[in-house]
């Protein structure tokens, strides 16, 4: 098999995690850059993150970020947005946890869950294992919530859920998504500081993370379209 850098799967049959697996198998850590859509038509029914996994599918969503990044080792680009080395190592101990949360801390070479010796390996389990009777470790548990504004584009005040550690571009990518524009469109991003009125525009390039943002709990995303 040759050395594939760049794999690109749009409008794609694939949806079970197993398949992403065995892209580990194929290509290893030669395999950086990875894009994807799922089919259309294999979206009709939406799952919670938790009931996709059990049922061992993926959805073609933002909320499989975290596990195509712990299944696939050596992605540095998901869906055109860079891969932190925080944010894989957030990926790959919530992946663990919830392996060692269905089948225990003893558990391997189960299908549909690639990588789990080596990932026991690389961040141990005995903080998991310690941890598991009084947290209830989630996705969503580790995000924070952004309150966004786009007024120019009539939009009500929503909130976007997303991890601190989580590029930049993601949250771009999320807000474009919400709004119903290209997620390549020429958005703005400003923050609204409600301490004291000011405001900061947004650099959305490199690998800053949202949490260089330095957000307050009543901070303001002010976005607009260019």
């Amino acid at each position: 098999m040759p050395r594939i850098h760049t794999l690109i799967l749009n409008d794609s049959q694939v949806q079970d995690w197993q398949s992403i697996d065995n892209l580990q198998s194929t290509f290893g850590s030669t395999l950086k850059t990875f894009k994807y859509s799922v089919a259309k038509e294999l979206q009709n029914e939406v799952l919670a993150l938790q009931d996709a996994v059990k049922r061992k599918l993926f959805q073609g969503r933002l909320d499989d970020r975290v596990f195509l990044i712990a299944k696939l080792e050596g992605l540095e680009t998901l869906n055109g947005t860079p891969v932190t080395k925080q944010e894989r190592t957030d990926a790959e101990r919530f992946y663990l946890t919830q392996a060692i949360k269905e089948f225990g801390p003893d558990a391997k070479d189960i299908p549909a869950w690639g990588r789990l010796k080596e990932l026991k390996e690389k961040h141990g389990t005995s903080d998991i294992v310690a941890a598991r009777p009084s947290t209830n470790m989630t996705l969503k548990s580790k995000m924070i919530d952004i309150s966004i504004e786009a007024p120019d584009l009539g939009a009500e005040l929503f909130t976007i859920s997303i991890l601190p550690t989580a590029p930049l571009k993601l949250l771009k990518t999320k807000i474009a998504r919400h709004l119903g524009v290209p997620t390549n469109a020429s958005l703005i991003l400003t923050v609204l500081e409600a301490s004291n009125g000011e405001r900061r525009e947004v650099q959305v390039d490199g690998r800053a993370t949202v949490a260089s943002l330095e957000l307050t709990g009543q901070d303001t995303i002010l976005v607009v379209i260019v």
